[in-house]
């Protein structure tokens, strides 16, 4: 994802491979242009291997490497270059959790912080994008979560260098539904903080726009406002390989009061006014999330 360094703006582009049970395997690219009077979205899924539909550009998961990105579906098309800003980060906390059959997601952020420039069309109008706020994420896994939030926070005035991603998410073990967990980092004032982890439980308070959350880091306490409004949120359908899906929405031009409370120290507040991300998963259904017409299932 890319966002403006200074305007309520932001591109979202995923690349996925999905393999139902006794299945083709399909290939999917989602873009999402989130903008100040709503969004503009669109999705091509193929079998691998198959002939892409006219006009669109589908190769295996589409043309994406660590150094930049390009295609074209729908209407729109990018050709979009990263510089990177951050070493890589594993959301988990040791690597026995990424190879045991629980969590059944995965999640890791190869680039966690990089600057994107290129270009973006849409529908005839061509976006330049020059050193915009970004970064690339990688996620895989058998099932998603029961619930989850992945928050991702940066363009912070106060200091423009500071980012925070991490997943929360609760999962069903057997019948039993477990607490929130959270993981990831926070980097600020040129300091990396392990956020989140088994003893260091988050709380989630969902709002119609946006949620109000806890984490905690060795010697931090967090406390993330965030503005997520629903008329610049996407909805999407994610599904599982066996079918089930789940409903997502996704801002990519959330704003955010971050209250960072070191023990023993003055508390440190950033500010983001629209150069964050919140996406909320979840089983159930809200009428009030206007879904994309691309089911996933």
């Amino acid at each position: 994802m890319a966002s403006h360094p200074s305007e309520p703006s932001a591109f979202w582009i995923r690349y996925t491979v999905r393999k139902p049970a006794n299945d083709d395997v399909l290939a999917s690219v989602w873009f999402t242009h989130f903008r100040p009077d709503g969004v503009r979205a669109a999705k091509v899924t193929v079998p691998v291997g198959a002939q892409p539909p006219v006009g669109t550009t589908v190769d295996g998961v589409g043309d994406v490497d660590f150094t930049g990105a390009r295609g074209a579906i729908d209407g729109v098309s990018w050709n979009l270059t990263f510089t990177d800003g951050a070493a890589p980060m594993t959301h988990l906390r040791r690597h026995w959790m990424y190879v045991s059959p629980i969590p059944k997601t995965k999640s890791t952020s190869p680039h966690p912080d990089v600057t994107v420039s290129g270009t973006v069309t849409v529908d005839g109008e061509t976006f330049t994008l020059h050193r915009w706020h970004g970064m690339l994420g990688h996620n895989w896994g058998s099932e998603h979560a029961l619930r989850w939030v992945w928050l991702r926070g940066a363009g912070f005035a106060e200091d423009p260098t500071a980012w925070l991603d991490v997943v929360i998410g609760r999962i069903k073990v057997g019948p039993v539904t477990l607490p929130w967990f959270a993981n990831g980092l926070l980097y600020v004032d040129g300091v990396r903080h392990r956020v989140g982890g088994a003893f260091r439980l988050p709380s989630v308070d969902e709002q119609r726009d946006g949620a109000a959350i806890r984490l905690a880091a060795p010697g931090l306490r967090l406390e993330a406002e965030v503005r997520a409004p629903l008329d610049r949120s996407v909805g999407w359908e994610y599904a599982d390989p066996s079918g089930e899906t789940h409903q997502v929405r996704n801002c990519s031009t959330a704003g955010m009061t971050l209250t960072v409370r070191p023990r023993g120290a003055t508390a440190r507040v950033l500010t983001s006014a629209h150069g964050c991300v919140y996406e909320l998963g979840t089983a159930e259904r809200d009428p009030a999330v206007t879904v994309q017409p691309y089911p996933d299932a």
